[in-house]
């Protein structure tokens, strides 16, 4: 009975795949709306920064040190994003996840469930994070390298 009830199980795909598919389905969101920030965050501050940084660069401010500024600037916030995001989501998975260290009659677990983060995919998770940094952080520079800057200045009032 119970080899026919395993063979069963692992048959059927529903079973077989678990909660790892809406997790991956749940990873891609959350990356994409990641990504989809991020560039709008981008977009937004160099359009809002096009003047600033054109009077910089009319006073002599260098193309690193143009890179220097905006690469600064935005770790400070993608730095403090990752480790106030790590932190709150290891304090919600350990929230939302505790019902599983009690039984269906009220009962505590034995042995006691333990949430174990696997620190490797957040490693690829801050890496994918990095990437896009590093991207982003180019692309800005590129487009405040690429500004005319004496056409920025003489339409501003």
């Amino acid at each position: 009975d119970r080899q026919t009830v395993l063979k069963s199980i692992q048959s059927d795909p529903v079973v077989r795949a678990g909660g790892s598919g809406i997790l991956l389905l749940a990873l891609v969101a959350a990356f994409s709306v990641l990504a989809l920030g991020f560039a709008l965050t981008l977009y937004l501050g160099g359009q809002g920064r096009s003047v600033e940084v054109s009077v910089m660069r009319a006073v002599g401010l260098s193309s690193r040190q143009v890179l220097i500024m905006i690469s600064l600037e935005y770790m400070v916030v993608a730095v403090l994003g990752l480790v106030i995001g790590t932190i709150a989501g290891l304090r919600i998975s350990d929230t939302m996840l505790s019902f599983l260290n009690v039984t269906e009659g009220g009962g505590r677990v034995v042995p006691p469930f333990s949430l174990a983060t696997q620190w490797d995919t957040v490693g690829v998770a801050f890496l994918a994070a990095g990437i896009a940094f590093v991207v982003g952080v180019l692309g800005l520079v590129a487009y405040f390298l690429r500004l005319p800057v004496s056409r920025v200045l003489r339409l501003t009032r």
